[in-house]
């Protein structure tokens, strides 16, 4: 690439950040992340995505994690969503259980939290567990209220987003400053990033509410969705409009309601990406339960993506941080759905073969889920049987060794331990949000650290602060003081991360923060973990044999048993026990070690304290409603009704006193 075009591409970057948390973006997600990841790849030093608006805001956890929904692209798949609670339930084929649905509105989510009937905080979605403090914005809109007559302590979950009017009327004003946004979410997101709160008000936000909480005593909380959002109507919070919303246990009327809202979201004003299908009755979803991703309960219907005819320029070949190939296609670019797009996942040799697919292919792409986009297949008006027929990539992409087929599951690997890219792409997880949460490292800071020889792999990471002035010096970096010492605070905080979180972040196939915490449940340590055999991995309901097995060989190669190693010495506390054992560590009164438990009463200390402690200290997995699967039942003053329940279902009782004595001890 010429320096000229260089020099465009680090201009089109630089403008896209500054307009995006101006609120102001003037491309899409998709097209951004295209063009920073080029950028990175040639080296580009355009500081982009190493320091940001957003790292300024607080970061809070949220009380009640706030999960994506799964999807539904078609009646088939909702037919088996309606069937696996049947089974979890144990209930007969025939039987009938009651669903709200309701529209899925296509814009940004937040949680509230009123305290004696007022606001005290507005947390952004974040990566589910955390999310950014944004009270002072939500507090300049008008659709929210910041005050409301219930005063018992809530959380209220919704979504912000702007009209289809309203955006138009903001698109018209943009466009007569030779601007554009590509969507509305864009501009909601980029809207509540502005570091003036006071100019929200003449935004053209809304708010519509999908769920509350009551925290003071979940098990007097709403019993289904259709009473709550009456509920959420009294208090004066906005709810979808009952003529777009439908309360039904039959099938048939539920997927009729499907067909209809198809049209009528074309001209209803609120901008919409499908609708959701929940249970209405609350006391079934702990039964139901969640994975660490999306409720089992609810579920979301997404219409058919648009479908865009395009050629496919190029196959190209990546390789990651386990060494696996993965060949993706370079389109000449289409918008779809108002996102330009010039580049899907091919996936692996055998898909590309599947579909015939060949450079200079007239091929059919689509959204998968309005957000990815893949390639549905050939188009049907024009033949490409007069184009080369691609052939199997045999070299690394990054260092040319040649590439093996794994017997395990027939993918291609690059199997040198010294590859480039591999190791920046171990590094880039291991930072990740999703992973230890180190701020400051995008991929293009972590490639140019390697390259000037600061690092080597991920254990370097903490040994950076001693380069300090070299880094400083270093003409391709760019790095100043006071970014740099937010650096190595934000690395220093990773060493408390817990086992899960640690666990979850060594890149391992097939181990992620699900499986980690069932693996970590079981075990108690990562210690009793690596000393535990196959068989006992493979014993774990829920760690399938492709994870046990995965886990098996990752720490059975001396390079990673020096990793884990490593790290204990860098003094992760919290991660490691203090030392290696024959048998698997518990902490103190074991008995309780992984219990399912429910709680009822008042404490001396707010029950999200009670249990965020018994969580950690013991794996204890609170309910908030009792069932067959609940162990144990912790019982406070002025307790309800659950004490006379768990009774009848001669569930064990742990006394206020004994809750006091388990924090304690």
């Amino acid at each position: 690439m010429s320096d000229s075009k260089l020099k465009k591409l680090k201009e089109e970057l630089l403008k896209a950040e500054d307009s995006y948390y101006k609120g102001q973006p003037v491309i899409s997600d998709e097209e951004y992340d295209i063009k920073l990841r080029e950028a990175e790849t040639l080296g580009l030093d355009t500081q982009i995505g190493f320091v940001s608006s957003e790292s300024s805001k607080l970061k809070h956890d949220h009380v009640i994690p706030m999960l994506s929904l799964d999807n539904a692209f078609n009646t088939a798949e909702l037919t088996d969503f309606f069937e696996s609670h049947k089974k979890l339930l144990g209930l007969d084929s025939s039987a009938a259980l009651e669903y709200f649905l309701e529209p899925k509105i296509d814009g940004v989510s937040i949680s509230l939290h009123y305290r004696e009937g007022q606001l005290i905080e507005a947390l952004s979605r974040g990566n589910g567990l955390q999310g950014e403090s944004l009270l002072k914005h939500i507090r300049e809109m008008n659709s929210i209220p910041s005050e409301i007559p219930y005063k018992r302590e809530l959380l209220v979950r919704g979504e912000i987003y702007t009209s289809k009017s309203d955006f138009q009327v903001i698109q018209k004003e943009a466009n007569a400053q030779g601007k554009k946004f590509m969507n509305s979410r864009n501009y909601v997101a980029g809207t509540l990033r502005l570091k003036a709160s006071n100019e929200i008000k003449s935004k053209r936000l809304s708010f519509i509410a999908y769920r509350s909480i009551e925290l003071d005593d979940r098990e007097r909380s709403f019993n289904s969705q259709s009473r709550l959002l009456a509920f959420l109507r009294s208090q004066g919070i906005p709810t979808h409009q009952e003529e777009f919303t439908l309360r039904s246990s039959s099938q048939e009327e539920i997927l009729s309601f499907i067909e209809s809202f198809r049209d009528k979201r074309d001209s209803w004003d609120i901008p919409t990406d499908g609708l959701v299908v929940k249970l209405n009755d609350y006391s079934l979803y702990d039964q139901i339960g969640s994975t660490s991703k999306f409720p089992k309960w609810a579920i979301a219907f997404k219409y058919p993506a648009s479908i865009k005819e395009t050629i496919l320029e190029k196959i190209e070949t990546t390789v990651g941080r386990s060494g696996r190939i993965t060949y993706l296609g370079k389109l000449k670019p289409v918008h779809i759905d108002g996102s330009l797009i010039n580049q899907v996942s091919l996936h692996n040799f055998d898909n590309i073969q599947k579909l015939n697919l060949r450079e200079g292919s007239l091929v059919q792409v689509y959204k998968s889920g309005e957000i990815i986009p893949q390639i549905l297949g050939l188009s049907k008006h024009q033949s490409n049987l007069h184009l080369p027929e691609y052939q199997l990539a045999t070299k690394c992409p990054c260092c040319s060794s040649l590439l093996v087929f794994r017997e395990s599951n027939k993918l291609q690997y690059c199997t040198n331990l010294s590859c480039e890219r591999q190791i920046i792409c171990q590094m880039i997880y291991f930072c990740s949000k999703e992973c230890l949460d180190i701020e400051g490292l995008s991929e293009g800071i972590l490639t140019k650290l390697y390259r000037e020889g600061f690092l080597r792999g991920t254990i370097d990471l903490f040994s950076l602060y001693k380069y300090r002035e070299e880094i400083y010096r270093s003409p391709n970096l760019n790095i100043k003081e006071k970014t740099f010492n937010n650096l190595i605070a934000s690395i220093e905080r990773s060493k408390s991360c817990s086992p899960q979180q640690l666990l979850a972040s060594l890149g391992i196939d097939y181990i992620g923060k699900e499986v980690a915490k069932l693996l970590l449940k079981r075990f108690g340590s990562l210690d009793s973990l690596f000393l535990s055999s196959l068989e006992e991995k493979q014993s774990i309901l829920g760690v399938g044999p492709k994870s046990s097995q995965a886990l098996q060989d990752w720490i059975s190669e001396e390079k990673n048993r020096v990793f884990i190693e490593q790290l204990r010495e860098l003094n992760f506390s919290n991660a490691f026990s203090s030392s290696f054992t024959s048998s698997p560590a518990r902490p103190l009164a074991n008995e309780y070690w992984g219990k399912t438990v429910a709680i009822t009463g008042s404490f001396s200390i707010s029950r999200d304290k009670i249990i965020k402690e018994l969580t950690e200290r013991y794996g204890m997995e609170f309910k908030s409603s009792l069932s067959s699967k609940i162990d144990y039942l912790l019982v406070g003053d002025n307790p309800g009704s659950k004490v006379e329940q768990a009774r009848e279902k001669n569930i064990s009782i742990i006394s206020l006193e004994k809750v006091e004595k388990l924090l304690k001890s």
